[in-house]
Formats: structure tokens, sequence, C-alpha cells
């Protein structure tokens, strides 16, 4: 087994920008799903789980939304690694092809 990492930038920056843009739809689309707890409880004074029916309401709202969250994150996350990998890939060709100039002028003669 090897431990060299071969990624497609490209697709892993794509990848990651779809888990941010589905994050983003989830938000959204959460948002009016919980909200109707409240007008139920208010608009049933005799309802007496309305209270923890508001309470569970938020709270499940509040593990989704911390869910969606860190599904955002990770998008986000997986992007700048793989902007860094490809980064880090140009920088070390470059570093390499300065090094291979810097040989090839040791193997000339000098012009005195």
């Amino acid at each position: 087994m090897s431990d060299k990492i071969d990624i497609a930038p490209d697709q892993v920056i794509t990848s990651g920008g779809l888990l941010t843009t589905e994050a983003d739809e989830a938000t959204a689309a959460l948002a009016p799903m919980f909200d109707s707890a409240e007008p139920a409880q208010n608009g049933n004074p005799g309802f007496e789980t309305g209270a923890k029916l508001v309470a569970l309401a938020s709270l499940l709202k509040t593990e989704l939304t911390d869910s969606i969250t860190d599904l955002a994150t990770a998008g986000q996350n997986i992007v700048t690694a793989a902007n860094q990998l490809q980064n880090m890939d140009a920088g070390n060709a470059t570093g390499i092809s300065r090094i291979a100039t810097a040989l090839n002028g040791l193997g000339r003669p000098s012009e005195s």
C-alpha cells in the first residue's frame, strides 16, 4: 500500500462546491419546516403539549442547522485543501525548475 494520495483537484473543488451549494439549499428549505410549532401553541390555548412541541421543534431545528453548517464547512475545507494542493504542486514544479536551471549553469565553463 502506498502513502501517495492522487486527486484531480478540479473535480475535488467541484465536489466541495456542490456540498456548499447543497448545504445552502438545505438551510433555506429547513427554515419553514419548524415554524408552525409556535403558532400551533399560540392558536390552541388548551394545547397542553404546545410548549413541549415548540421546545422539540427548536431543538430539532438547531441540530439540523448545526449538521448543515458542518456540511457547508466540510465543503469549504475540501475546496481550500484542493486549492492548496494545486498551489503546492505548482510551487514545487517552479522550485524544481529553478534548481535544474541553477544546476545547468554549474555545468558550464565560466566565460572569463
